[in-house]
C-alpha cells in the first residue's frame, strides 16, 4: 500500500494537471483500496493457473504424438553368464508406427564377440505397429565381464546394453551331492539285440551277393557261350551288345571285355589281366600292315578307361565309332591269325618237304 501511495505522489506531482487530481482521485479510490488489491492479486494468480494447465495440455498432446512416431528399441540375450566357446543369442527389437519406414540396425562387430550366424531378420505387425528383430548369435573366447554397448537406430534412439559374463566353468555348487570315480561295471548283453543285429547282418550279405550275382550275370549274357567259336562268338556277343544299349559305362566295359575275351581265346594272350598300354604293345605285331587300325584301337581302349575310372561322359557318336574300331579290329586280327596259320601250315609242309628230299638223297647216294 505504501509503494501505490508514494505511486500516485509521483504521478500528481509530474503529470497531474490541476483539474484531473480529484478525478484520477475518484476513479482510483477502489482500486488504490485493499479490496481491489485483493482482488487483483487473486485474479492474476488465476490466469496464471489456467496458462500452466493450457500449457501442460498441449505438452501432454504433443508428447503422445511425438511417441506415436518415434521407434521403440530394445536389445535383450537368452543367458547372461556362458561358458567359453559357448554360443548365446542377441535379440534386437524395433518396434515402429504401421507404415513407417524404418531399416534394421546395422551392426559390424561386437568387442570380445565373434558372430556365429548373423543378419537374421523378421518383420510381423503386432497391434497396429511394425515389429522388427534382429537376431544374433554370438560366441567369446576372452573370459571376463564384458558390455554389448548400446546400438543406435537414429539420433537420440539407442537400445541399451547388456552384460554378458564369460566364464570358465560353471560356479562351484558345494550343496550338489560328491560324485566319486565309479568302478567299470559289465554291460550285460541283450541277446534280442544281438539276434536283430545278426539278422541285419546276414541280410545285408545276401543282398550284397544277389546284387553281385545280377551285375555279373548282365555283363556275362554279352558274351557268347564257349561252346562257339572265338571269333562267332565275339561278333554275337557284339551283336548283342548293339541291341541290348546299355549305359555309357557300362557299354564301354562289355565292349573292351568282348575284345579281351577274343583276344585271349584266339590269340593266348592273357589280355583280361593286362592293362590297356600293356594290351596296345602285345597286339602291335598283328598291325603292322596296318598302323590306323592300330591308333584307332589304342585310343578306344584309353577312352574307356577313362569312362570308367575318371567318369568321362562320351557322346553318343564316341560310343558308335568306338563299337566299329572294336569290330573291325576283330575282324583284322581274326585275318591275321587266320594268315599266320596258313604262313605256318606252309612252312610245316616246307619243311617236311626238304626233309623228305634230303632223306631220298642220302639213301642214293648209299
Amino acid at each position: 500500500m505504501l509503494r501505490i501511495h508514494k505511486r500516485n505522489q509521483f504521478i500528481e506531482r509530474h503529470f497531474d494537471e490541476p483539474g484531473e487530481r480529484a478525478q484520477r482521485e475518484t476513479s482510483s479510490g477502489f482500486r488504490d483500496s485493499p479490496i481491489a488489491f485483493r482482488f487483483t492479486r487473486y485474479g492474476n494468480s488465476f490466469l496464471r493457473r489456467v496458462f500452466h494447465l493450457s500449457l501442460l495440455i498441449l505438452s501432454f498432446f504433443f508428447v503422445q504424438s511425438l511417441s506415436a512416431q518415434v521407434a521403440l528399441v530394445k536389445a535383450t540375450a537368452d543367458k547372461d553368464t556362458v561358458l567359453l566357446g559357448e554360443p548365446f543369442w542377441l535379440t534386437l527389437e524395433i518396434r515402429a508406427p504401421h507404415g513407417s519406414t524404418i531399416e534394421p540396425f546395422k551392426v559390424d562387430s561386437i568387442p570380445h564377440f565373434e558372430f556365429l550366424i548373423k543378419d537374421s531378420v523378421t518383420r510381423t505387425e503386432e497391434g497396429g505397429a511394425t515389429l522388427i528383430r534382429q537376431y544374433f548369435q554370438l560366441i567369446s573366447f576372452d573370459s571376463g565381464q564384458w558390455v554389448i554397448p548400446p546400438f543406435q537406430l537414429r539420433e537420440f534412439v539407442r537400445t541399451n546394453s547388456l552384460l554378458v559374463n564369460v566364464v570358465f566353468t560353471d560356479p562351484f555348487d558345494p550343496t550338489q551331492p560328491y560324485h566319486d570315480i565309479q568302478d567299470v561295471r559289465s554291460v550285460p548283453i541283450n541277446k534280442s539285440k544281438l539276434l536283430l543285429w545278426l539278422a541285419l547282418g546276414l541280410a545285408m550279405i545276401l543282398l550284397l551277393a544277389l546284387i553281385i550275382y545280377f551285375a555279373t550275370q548282365k555283363k556275362l549274357k554279352f558274351f557268347s557261350q564257349a561252346k562257339d567259336p572265338p571269333y562267332e562268338g565275339a561278333k554275337k556277343s557284339l551283336k548283342a551288345l548293339k541291341q541290348e544299349q546299355p549305359q555309357e559305362k557300362v557299354f564301354y566295359e562289355t565292349l573292351i571285355g568282348i575284345f579281351r575275351n577274343y583276344v585271349r581265346q584266339r590269340t593266348g594272350i592273357e589280355s583280361l589281366q593286362q592293362t590297356s598300354n600293356d594290351l596296345s604293345e602285345k597286339l602291335k605285331p598283328l598291325f603292322v600292315e596296318n598302323s590306323s587300325k592300330y591308333t584307332s584301337l589304342n585310343q578306344v581302349l584309353v577312352l574307356s578307361d577313362f569312362v570308367k575310372f575318371a567318369k568321362y561322359d562320351p557322346a553318343d557318336s564316341e560310343a558308335t565309332s568306338a563299337y566299329e574300331v572294336i569290330e573291325q579290329s576283330i575282324d583284322h586280327i581274326e585275318e591275321e591269325v587266320k594268315r599266320s596259320q596258313a604262313r605256318a601250315v606252309l612252312n610245316k609242309g616246307d619243311k617236311i618237304k626238304t626233309s623228305s628230299s634230303g632223306g631220298g638223297g642220302g639213301e642214293v647216294a648209299k
